[in-house]
């Protein structure tokens, strides 16, 4: 087992990692090369704060328009509850909150961006801590291919612009 493999067990299983070996998951740290024997190329893409907030809130309306409260519904009558598998996502639990009586639907869409924004949030400091990620905007579309073209050595375009070795 390497280490890279390691340190996604901890950090999806910190309770069972802490009853094991008694010690935090913040006492383990990333291996400083992921996998050796490996290249990687790891690329991240980034919106302006602002940008990304609005999206979020402009997705999550958009969620609510296409039936998101009807599909709340159905998954329900079907006998789905918050334990099981998927319920507890973001955009499903708020739901249960809610069918409890603690808040209204516009309370419940509110909380959804609430989550969706923290949940962004915290995906941006994981990736922001990973040594070696190539930053992007996502409309840089040829500087993103340009990195890729030139990680992959050996490979080009054909006419079409499809890869070939």
């Amino acid at each position: 087992m390497d280490s890279y493999f390691k340190f996604t067990v901890l950090s999806k299983y910190p309770e069972l990692i802490h009853a094991v070996s008694g010690r935090k998951r913040r006492s383990f740290t990333l291996p400083e090369v992921p996998r050796p024997g490996y290249s990687f190329l790891v690329m991240g893409l980034f919106r302006e704060r602002e940008e990304l907030v609005n999206r979020i809130f402009s997705r999550v309306d958009e969620m609510f328009r296409q039936g998101l409260v009807e599909e709340i519904r159905n998954l329900c009558a079907m006998g789905y509850a918050y334990e099981d598998p998927g319920m507890r996502g973001i955009g499903y639990a708020e739901f249960f909150d809610m069918m409890k009586g603690c808040g209204t639907l516009g309370e419940t869409r509110e909380l959804i961006k609430l989550h969706s924004r923290q949940y962004a949030k915290r995906q941006m400091t994981f990736f922001r801590k990973m040594p070696g990620v190539m930053w992007h905007s996502p409309g840089d579309t040829g500087a993103i291919r340009d990195r890729i073209l030139g990680f992959l050595p050996g490979h080009g375009l054909d006419s079409r612009g499809f890869l070939w070795e």
